[in-house]
C-alpha cells in the first residue's frame, strides 16, 4: 500500500509533504483557528492558548485567549502578548498598553508572532523564515522523514519527523498532518529532557473578517 505522502505525489519526501499541506492554506481567503500551547517554545513557556484570524493580503490577529499560569512555569520565559498585523507592520500589544511596532520580513530572526504562531503562520504569511527549514544556518542540520501513520491528540495523522542536529546534540520535532494531505494539526518535540507541543484546533476557512483586521486595539468596537 502506498503511504499517504506517495499518494499525494511526494514520494515520502518529508519536507515536501509538509510544505504541500501548508501551501494549501494560502489558497483560502481567510483562516482562523485556536492554537493550544504546552511549553511549545522557550520564549513563551507554559500552557496558554491563542486565537488566530488571518486574511489574504497579510492581515492577521494573534491574540491570547487563555493565559499561562505563572505558577506552573517550569522554565524562564515571558507571557505571550497580542499581535496585530495590517499587512505592513506588526503591532505588539504588551501588558499595560506597552505597545511596540515590529517590521515584517525579518530573515534569520524569528519574531515572537512567528514563534507562537508556528509554521502555519510562517507559511500563510510567506515569511523569509521559511528558508530556515530548508537551508538552516551553518552548524545546524535538519533531516526530514515521513513516519508511519498513527493517532495524535484525537486525529489520524501522518507524522513528519525532523531531526535537528547541532554538534553532538540532536533534537526531534514531529509535525502532524492529515493522511489526506489537507490539514496541519501541529507539532511536538523532544530536546534533551525538554518536551512540548502546539496543537491547531477549531480550524475554519473563508469566513468573513472585519475590514480593519489587524489594525490593533481601539480600531473597532470589541
Amino acid at each position: 500500500m502506498l503511504s499517504a505522502a506517495a499518494a499525494i505525489g511526494l514520494l515520502d519526501d518529508g519536507f515536501a509533504t509538509l510544505s504541500h499541506v501548508l501551501d494549501g492554506y494560502r489558497g483560502h481567503k481567510s483562516f482562523s483557528c485556536t492554537l493550544v500551547h504546552h511549553d511549545s517554545s522557550g520564549l513563551f513557556p507554559g500552557d496558554y492558548e491563542q486565537q488566530l484570524v488571518w486574511a489574504r493580503g497579510g492581515r492577521f490577529e494573534l491574540r491570547v485567549s487563555k493565559k499561562a499560569d505563572p505558577k506552573t512555569l517550569t522554565t524562564p520565559g515571558m507571557a505571550a502578548p497580542d499581535y496585530y498585523c495590517d499587512g505592513k507592520r506588526v503591532l505588539v500589544a504588551g501588558p499595560g498598553g506597552s505597545n511596540r511596532i515590529e517590521a515584517l520580513g525579518q530573515k534569520n530572526l524569528m519574531p515572537g508572532w512567528e514563534v507562537s504562531g508556528g509554521m502555519i503562520l510562517t507559511w500563510i504569511m510567506d515569511t523569509p523564515n521559511k528558508s530556515l527549514f530548508t537551508s538552516p544556518p551553518p552548524g545546524l542540520d535538519m533531516k526530514y522523514s515521513v513516519e508511519p501513520e498513527r493517532e495524535w491528540r484525537g486525529h489520524r495523522v501522518m507524522p513528519i519527523l525532523a531531526k535537528v542536529s547541532s554538534g553532538d546534540e540532536t533534537s526531534s520535532i514531529w509535525f502532524y498532518v492529515s493522511t489526506d494531505g489537507k490539514t496541519y494539526y501541529g507539532f511536538d518535540f523532544r530536546m534533551k529532557d525538554y518536551t512540548g507541543y502546539s496543537e491547531v484546533k477549531d480550524q475554519a476557512f473563508d469566513k468573513p473578517v472585519p475590514s480593519d483586521l489587524g489594525e490593533g486595539p481601539g480600531s473597532r468596537q470589541e
